[in-house]
């Protein structure tokens, strides 16, 4: 996804989340052109007709023209409304959204007592994230995807447009650890999650080091070789390293657990239990999301990444 900061006149796309307030009748700039483009139907509804009662999460779709769907969403009264309850709201309006069928969004930035218009920009971003991800790869008709995301604020600046630059690469990382996780086990082995590192680390210009079965051995590293040792894919052991090009605030490590899938020894788990196993993975996808995330932002921290990937499964010759 493609996200843009732009001001209420430049918005181009076919689709808008507007929110409203519980006994607030202001209307924001986004709400007012849609309004004239929709000549008053759209104030009729929600402020004379009443079609909400402006309850958290209740909502509203209209077509204002054959070019435009919109979706207001009601936020309860304004000084009850916090980052969580607002990051709900977002991601629900994302669920809502998908079913237009159409590849671009505008959606109004706001402030309340809780946070600015500011902080807005990466609570939302984050919660579109979350609210339109889905692991598609197997899908063979695919309805339109949400390709660019308009962050309507007529008060764009420096600090704006660096959050927005932070959400969009939060988005990044939390997407590409998702699809990871949601991957099959037969294709995510310790093998193919170490060449994905490398590829990253080549992309990114990361420090990496990729041990393979022999080398993990030599370091003594016999109850993680243990794990794995019934498993006919052999174990890897990576350590990728981020610095900033000035001297580093502070060090920090993540060390993501790596077991790609985890059948639990001979018949000790019931099958139902089997299908989330892959999931065991989770901490190394999402290490290696952080580390993509910080690299592409410059970061001031150095960042070490340490992922011990084997599977523990056994096979014939366990």
């Amino acid at each position: 996804m493609q996200f843009l900061t732009k001001k209420t006149q430049e918005f181009d796309s076919k689709s808008a989340v507007l929110f409203v307030f519980d006994e607030d009748d202001k209307r924001s700039e986004l709400f007012n052109y849609i309004n004239e483009l929709s000549n008053n139907e759209l104030e009729k509804q929600i402020f004379d007709y009443k079609i909400i009662k402006r309850n958290f999460l209740e909502t509203f779709k209209i077509s204002v023209n054959e070019n435009l769907k919109v979706l207001v969403c009601a936020l309860g009264k304004k000084e009850q409304l916090t980052r969580k309850k607002f990051s709900q709201a977002v991601a629900s309006c994302a669920r809502i959204v998908k079913s237009f069928d159409v590849d671009s969004l505008a959606l109004e930035l706001i402030d309340c007592n809780d946070f600015n218009k500011n902080d807005s920009i990466q609570i939302a971003i984050n919660a579109l994230g979350i609210g339109f991800y889905e692991f598609s790869k197997y899908q063979t008709n695919k309805k339109n995807s949400i390709q660019k995301i308009e962050l309507i604020t007529d008060e764009i600046n420096e600090e704006v447009q660096k959050n927005a630059e932070i959400g969009a690469n939060i988005v990044q990382a939390m997407d590409f650890a998702k699809d990871l996780v949601n991957e099959s086990a037969q294709i995510v082995t310790p093998e193919y999650v170490a060449n994905l590192s490398n590829e990253i680390a080549k992309e990114l210009n990361l420090e990496a080091k990729i041990y393979d079965k022999n080398e993990i051995k030599n370091l003594g590293m016999n109850a993680f070789l243990a794990v794995g040792q019934g498993s006919v894919n052999e174990p890897k052991f990576v350590h990728l390293t981020y610095k900033p090009k000035t001297p580093p605030r502070k060090k920090i490590a993540l060390i993501g657990k790596g077991i790609t899938f985890d059948a639990g020894g001979m018949n000790i788990k019931p099958a139902t239990s089997m299908l989330t196993m892959k999931c065991d993975m989770s901490g190394s996808a999402i290490s290696l999301g952080v580390i993509q995330a910080i690299a592409k932002l410059n970061a001031d921290i150095e960042l070490h990444v340490i992922c011990a990937l084997c599977e523990n499964m056994t096979s014939g010759s366990a």
